[in-house]
């Protein structure tokens, strides 16, 4: 995944400062997403009305 990653970041030839923008982007929202479905219990489960 990294080296992968490496190689989309080095064709863009973007800036290491919205690199890291990105990457924060990303962890954030996946971090939410992580959050939201350890407390909910669910991952993308449409609510069950039982």
């Amino acid at each position: 995944m990294m080296p992968l990653l490496a190689f989309m970041l080095g064709q863009l030839e973007i800036s290491n400062l919205t690199a890291a923008f990105l990457v924060l982007v990303a962890v954030v929202f996946v971090g939410s997403f992580a959050v939201v479905s350890l407390q909910t219990g669910e991952l993308i489960k449409p609510p069950k009305n039982d």
